[in-house]
């Protein structure tokens, strides 16, 4: 699915809690939850206090480290 359309379906409550936990990673990953509105920064930056989705340095230090 695109990013867009993943968006729409946040935007219109049709996601589970795991995929809006996964679309947020992903936003947070990227970079680009900084370039949306306010709304998503703000749901990011408690997503990470919660423990719920990692900060960008440590998921992709935990992308690169062996299991």
């Amino acid at each position: 699915m695109r990013l867009v359309d993943r968006l729409i379906a946040y935007e219109e409550d049709q996601m589970t809690e795991d995929e809006e936990i996964a679309l947020f990673q992903y936003l947070i990953d990227t970079g680009t939850c900084w370039h949306l509105p306010g709304h998503y920064h703000r749901v990011g930056a408690t997503l990470i206090e919660a423990g719920l989705i990692m900060p960008p340095e440590q998921a992709t230090t935990s992308l690169s480290q062996p299991v």
